[in-house]
C-alpha cells in the first residue's frame, strides 16, 4: 500500500504541470504466459497390477491467458510519466489434474480450470526519446480485482460418467509488475507500441460453490449434500465437519497468478 501512496504523491506533484498534450490513451491486446507456476495436480497413470507408470506434475498459473486493457499515460516531464491502467485477464480451460487408474475398478478423469480477474495498476515509467522511437521501462503495484476461477471435473468409473463445475471466488490480490517496451510515433496523435510485462501476483480463495453436477448427463446437483457443494476457505482450518448440511472448510492456500505478457496497441495522444 505504501507504494501506491508514493506513486499517488508523484502523480499529484506532476499534475500541476500536465497539459492535455501530456496525456495519452493506450489500449492494448496480448497474451500472458504463466510464470512462477504452482501445482494443482498431476498426470497420473496406474496399470491393472497397481503399478504407477506415470506421475508427472502439472504446473499452472491463473495469470496465463488473454490480456486486454487500457492505460492513461500522464507525462510528468520529458523522461518520466505515470500510467494508471485497468484491464481484463482471462485464461481458457487448461488441464490441471489428470488420472487413468486401471487397478481395481478402472477410473479415468481430469480436472480443468479457467481463471479471470481485473488487474488495476499504476506504472511509473522512465522513457528516452530517440527520433520516432521512445523506449521505456517501468514498474509499480498491481491489484487483482474480482478474481474468479471455474473448475471443470469429469470422471468415468464402472460405466458412470460424473461431471461437475465449481466456481471459486478469490480475495483481492496484491503484487508488483515491471514493463519494458517502445513507442513508435506515427503522427502527432497516433503512436504504435509493444511491450513485455512481467507480473508477480498470487490469489487467495475465499469460497467455492458447485454450480453443476451430472451423472451420465442427468442433473443430480439438488441431491448433493451441502458439504460437497459449498466450500469456505480459511487461513488455519481444513477438512469437512462431517455434517451433510454444513459447508466444507479448507485451508486458503495462495494460488499462483504471475505471468509474462507480450502486448501491442495503438495509442492516441491528446
Amino acid at each position: 500500500m505504501k507504494y501506491l501512496i508514493i506513486l499517488a504523491i508523484l502523480m499529484s506533484a506532476g499534475a500541476r504541470k500536465v497539459s492535455a498534450a501530456d496525456i495519452t490513451l493506450r489500449p492494448y491486446l496480448g497474451y500472458g504466459f504463466g510464470m512462477a507456476q504452482d501445482s494443482r495436480g498431476s498426470d497420473l497413470a496406474v496399470d491393472a497390477a497397481g503399478n504407477t507408470t506415470k506421475d508427472a506434475v502439472i504446473l499452472h498459473s491463473a495469470g496465463a491467458g488473454l490480456k486486454i486493457g487500457l492505460g492513461a499515460d500522464v507525462g510528468l516531464s520529458d523522461n518520466f510519466s505515470i500510467e494508471p491502467g485497468i484491464g481484463y485477464s482471462y485464461g481458457a480451460e487448461k488441464i490441471v489434474d489428470k488420472w487413468n487408474d486401471q487397478s481395481g475398478t478402472p477410473k479415468v478423469g481430469s480436472s480443468k480450470e479457467s481463471d479471470s480477474f481485473v488487474p488495476f495498476s499504476v506504472t511509473l515509467k522512465i522513457r528516452a526519446k530517440e527520433g520516432a522511437f521512445t523506449p521505456y521501462v517501468g514498474f509499480g503495484p498491481t491489484l487483482a480485482l474480482g478474481a474468479k476461477g471455474t473448475t471443470f471435473w469429469e470422471e468415468t468409473r464402472a460405466g458412470v460418467t460424473k461431471k461437475s463445475e465449481v466456481e471459486t471466488t478469490y480475495t483481492t490480490g496484491f503484487g508488483f509488475h515491471g514493463v519494458v517496451g517502445t513507442d513508435y510515433k506515427v503522427s502527432d496523435r497516433f503512436v504504435l507500441f509493444g511491450q513485455l510485462r512481467a507480473e508477480q501476483l498470487s490469489l487467495k480463495p475465499s469460497k467455492g460453490r458447485m454450480t453443476k453436477y451430472t451423472e451420465n448427463g442427468v442433473d443430480k446437483l439438488s441431491s448433493q449434500p451441502v458439504k460437497d457443494t459449498q466450500i469456505i476457505y480459511k487461513d488455519n482450518a481444513g477438512g469437512a465437519s462431517g455434517a451433510a448440511n454444513v459447508p466444507s472448510v479448507l485451508r486458503a492456500d495462495p494460488v499462483a497468478a504471475s505471468s509474462v505478457a507480450i502486448t501491442f496497441g495503438v495509442a492516441y495522444k491528446f
